[in-house]
Formats: C-alpha cells, structure tokens, sequence
C-alpha cells in the first residue's frame, strides 16, 4: 500500500512538472559522426535542433570552452560551446563533471560573430541539481 501511495504522489509530482517529451526519451545514438570544422556550419539550424551530451571542459587561452555533442537523427559532431556565465555551470566546472548528468538539457546557445571568427557562445539550459 505503501509502495502504491508513493508511486501515486511522483506520478503526481512529474505530472504537474510540464517538462518536454525528450525528457522522457532515450537519446539517440550517434548514427554518423562528422568532425567540427566551424561555428558558421551551424548557422541554419537552432538549439532545439539537437538533444546535448557534456564531454568536459577546457580552457583555451583566457576563455573556458564545454564540448558537447551536438546529436540529432542524422548526425553527431563535439561543439566547442564558450561559456563566460557559470551560474548554472560553477559544479559541474568544479568537478569537471562528475556526478552530474551528462544530457544538457535545453541547453541554449547562440552563434556570434568576432574577429577571429565565429563562435558558439552558452546562453542557459535547465537548471542542473547539485
């Protein structure tokens, strides 16, 4: 009975949450993998054109760079994403990280143009729980 009760209030729980339906579903699998060339390769497409892995971060001169596998049905490519806003990321960059999910989910991005050329800068995503 007890079991049942429980079960009853996380359905409850995860029902009021209005959460996507790729929370739900597995990721797909990298199909065809192809090597990051540039930033402007993403120009056409968003960021829910694609479901996000973490790999790990590193530090390229003064900036910090999360790669992250940018994965939808067709393809699979590791995306070095700046970031310079570590509200949602200061744990997971501590850890480098370990024990966090390794699915960004929502993660939102935007291409910038600079003098070097262009990058793909970190926006927000949901909120990781420490």
């Amino acid at each position: 009975m007890k079991h049942a009760l429980l079960a009853l209030a996380i359905l409850g729980l995860t029902a009021s949450c209005d959460l996507p339906d790729h929370y739900w579903v597995k990721m797909p699998e990298c199909q065809t993998t192809v090597e990051f060339e540039s930033a402007t390769d993403f120009m056409e497409t968003s960021p829910t054109d694609f479901r996000y892995k973490f790999l790990h971060f590193e530090q390229r001169g003064p900036r910090t760079y999360m790669f992250t596998e940018f994965i939808n049905d067709s393809i699979c490519v590791q995306v070095p994403i700046w970031v310079d806003k570590w509200d949602k990321l200061e744990g997971m960059l501590r850890t480098g990280g370990e024990g966090y999910p390794k699915e960004l989910y929502d993660l939102k991005w935007e291409l910038i143009q600079e003098e070097q050329g262009a990058t793909i800068k970190y926006i927000d995503m949901h909120r990781i729980i420490d």
